[in-house]
């Protein structure tokens, strides 16, 4: 138990970084996407978006650490899988804040319009600030499902609690038990996560 924690620790530590390096991304390719409107920037955003979301998780990673050394970009282990996952969960959460930023009432644009404010002006100071709020709650779910992504890092034979679990289930050929607790451990994290993140939205979101 104490490796398997110990490993779960990675687990979060990586999911974590993972989720603030993705959201700084994703936060300012929604920007762009924002700024940009009706424009070949913005359909190549999407385009690039939809490309990233529509490979499964496992495709990215494994592109990231086999293909990119073919281009003369040889990245450490740890560091090609951090980036996979950053890349692919970056996309989603790039798709994350540009629906909170569309959810803004249309009356607080129209109000800054009046002002004569202008498009970044009202992006930074009426609309971002308004669509912060309403991400807090996605984002914990975004924060699950990359938890439950990075058990593909096993594969990779970075250590995660997946490995320590395929590790322990190898010497002692009790998969059920091993198994069994991971996928508890699992269980008990996400669900928290899950309740947090449901409590955060309701309490954000806007009232219609």
């Amino acid at each position: 138990m104490p490796y398997f924690l110990r490993s779960f620790g990675f687990t979060v530590i990586y999911s974590f970084f993972t989720l603030i390096v993705a959201s700084i991304f994703g936060a300012i390719v929604a920007i762009i996407y924002t700024l940009v409107e009706k424009s070949t920037v913005q359909r190549m955003i999407s385009i690039l978006i939809n490309i990233i979301r529509g490979l499964p998780l496992l495709v990215v990673l494994f592109a990231v650490y086999y293909i990119l050394p073919f281009f003369g970009v040889d990245l450490p282990r740890a560091v090609a899988a951090l980036s996979g996952l950053t890349v692919f969960f970056a996309a989603s959460i790039a798709e994350v804040f540009r629906g909170a930023i569309q959810s803004v009432p249309a009356i607080q644009v129209d109000v800054a319009k009046a002002l004569s404010m202008k498009k970044w002006q009202r992006l930074r100071h009426v609309v971002f600030p308004q669509a912060i709020r309403l991400i807090l709650g996605p984002m914990i779910g975004e924060f699950v499902r990359i938890v439950k992504g990075s058990t593909l890092l096993s594969l990779l034979t970075i250590p995660e609690l997946m490995l320590a679990a395929r590790e322990v289930t190898t010497a002692s050929f009790k998969g059920i038990q091993i198994y069994g607790t991971v996928g508890i451990m699992y269980f008990l994290f996400i669900y928290a996560c899950s309740q947090i993140g449901q409590k955060i939205e309701g309490r954000y979101a806007f009232e219609r």
